[in-house]
């Protein structure tokens, strides 16, 4: 089984406001495609129009080419989708187009670690673009290549570029023969998003709901506490959503004997999904009003060596009549 640390640093290297958190984005509409020629050696789907597109490709065999028109776009989604369907982060667009004034033949490969991957080969006549959403979280490489120019673009898409903003890493064809490059943002304040490395022997902690200690008699608060006792570090993605909307989509690399702990201050229904990105295993956690008492009570999710999760719920029972002793439960997954 492949294992590799996710990086949690992204630089932007342009923002731009011109969306809400909300904003998701969207597929185009796909068109009729056409044949062409071009010479003896190329066969051709010709893309016309701006905002029409080509239904999506995810190869293309031997020299056909997808011909985008001037000023025309190829919409393509790699992925399932579950962006939109959980958490607080958004898919991420990749979008490559030919700013020279004649058609250049590109070819563009967005490959991903865990997930599905897209190449492509296009004739982009002027100011056309082919653009790939991303939508299912992931590290992707994406390079874009020149087919009669002596020119390439490789650079890397991690999970910290995907968040609550509509995000679009851009990459140009120039009229000097080169790729330039640049990754663009909304601006809007994404607090329930949370990108961080926790260092090896650390705890991270964030709370949710009254910070106060709860008063005599009242119910304690419920702990999550997320770790890491290997010797390697891990990358998890948690997402804590209330009855009421999401709170949290936080994405940590945990060195080894670090923990990431979550304290949840008021009685509630909460889901908590824990899910290792380097192999997928994920868990589950559902809080009831019945988890919150006089007692104070942690749920311990720990990461084993084979990259499974190990679930352990803990509280103690002072103070509460009728009980006399801790009770402890065992799940792991796999």
């Amino acid at each position: 089984m492949r294992r590799r640390t996710f990086l949690t640093t992204v630089g932007v290297g342009i923002t731009t406001a011109v969306a809400g958190c909300n904003s998701k984005a969207q597929s185009g509409k796909p068109s009729t495609a056409t044949s062409g020629s071009k010479g003896d050696e190329d066969s051709q789907r010709t893309t016309s129009g701006a905002g029409e597109s080509t239904p999506t490709d995810t190869s293309t065999p031997g020299d056909e080419r997808t011909r985008i028109e001037r000023g025309g776009s190829s919409d393509q989604v790699l992925g399932d989708g579950s962006l939109t369907e959980e958490g607080l982060r958004r898919p991420h667009r990749v979008a490559l187009t030919n700013q020279t004034d004649e058609a250049q033949p590109v070819s563009l490969s967005v490959q991903g670690t865990e997930t599905a991957s897209f190449d492509g080969q296009y004739v982009l006549e002027p100011s056309a673009t082919v653009s790939i959403a991303l939508t299912d979280l992931d590290t992707y490489t994406v390079q874009a290549t020149g087919l009669e120019a002596d020119a390439t673009e490789s650079l890397s898409i991690e999970p910290s570029q995907f968040t609550c903003n509509v995000t679009r890493t851009s990459i140009a064809f120039t009229a000097e023969g080169t790729f330039e490059s640049t990754s663009l943002s909304t601006r809007m304040a994404c607090p329930g998003v949370i990108t961080e490395a926790v260092p090896a022997e650390s705890t991270v902690s964030k709370t949710f709901g009254d910070e106060d200690p709860p008063a005599a008699g009242g119910d304690a608060a419920h702990n999550v506490v997320v770790g890491n006792p290997t010797g390697e570090a891990w990358t998890v993605r948690v997402i804590l959503a209330s009855e009421t909307a999401p709170q949290l989509d936080g994405i940590y690399t945990i060195e080894p004997d670090g923990e990431t702990r979550l304290t949840l201050t008021e009685s509630g229904t909460y889901d908590i999904d824990v899910r290792v990105l380097e192999t997928g295993t994920t868990e589950t956690i559902r809080l009831t009003a019945a988890d919150f008492d006089c007692n104070v009570s942690t749920t311990q999710v720990e990461v084993d060596a084979d990259g499974h999760l190990e679930k352990t719920t803990v509280s103690t029972l002072m103070a509460c009549p009728g009980e006399t002793q801790p009770t402890a439960h065992n799940e792991s997954s796999s």
